[in-house]
């Protein structure tokens, strides 16, 4: 190797090293005028920043019938739901039985006149997400679930 090579390796290492010591020691202020303590929350608050959504279907549709008008009539909607936790799919499959339960009654409730309007489909998916976090709240600790999404959604 070339000695000016080296020496420029050496003199780079040696500075890096320095002026992380000087830094860390106090005596360097940050060059983005930060403190130390306001540059790790800096860090901090960029590693919290959300990954990309997550999305989970709630497989199989779900099928409610109800009577109006003396003519029975049925509801299909297929649901989604989006997290950016991956803990939270897992909890989400680990108590599916238990959400898909509850989720088969508020649907059940509905009517052709209550799902008819743009309003109220709105409505009965602020419900589901309701009901979704305060199952997850419940069994682990955490609402998880940031929306939910009817990919399908037919009356007849």
């Amino acid at each position: 190797m070339k000695p000016v090579l080296v020496l420029s390796t050496v003199l780079t290492i040696a500075g890096t090293g320095l002026t992380t010591w000087l830094y860390g020691a106090g005596h360097l202020d940050n060059p983005f005028g930060q403190t130390l303590e306001q540059t790790e929350v800096a860090v901090s608050s960029v590693a919290a920043l959300p990954s990309e959504p997550l999305y989970l279907p709630l497989d199989p549709p779900f099928l409610v019938n109800f009577e109006m008008d003396g003519k029975l009539r049925f509801l299909q909607v297929s649901i989604e739901l989006m997290t950016r936790d991956r803990d939270a799919t897992d909890a989400l499959k680990s108590h599916m039985p238990l959400l898909r339960n509850n989720i088969l009654m508020i649907l059940s409730e509905q009517s052709l006149a209550t799902v008819l309007t743009r309003a109220a489909k709105q409505a009965l998916r602020d419900e589901i997400l309701n009901e979704t976090r305060q199952v997850m709240q419940t069994v682990s600790g955490s609402p998880g679930v940031e929306a939910v999404y009817f990919t399908s959604f037919v009356m007849q």
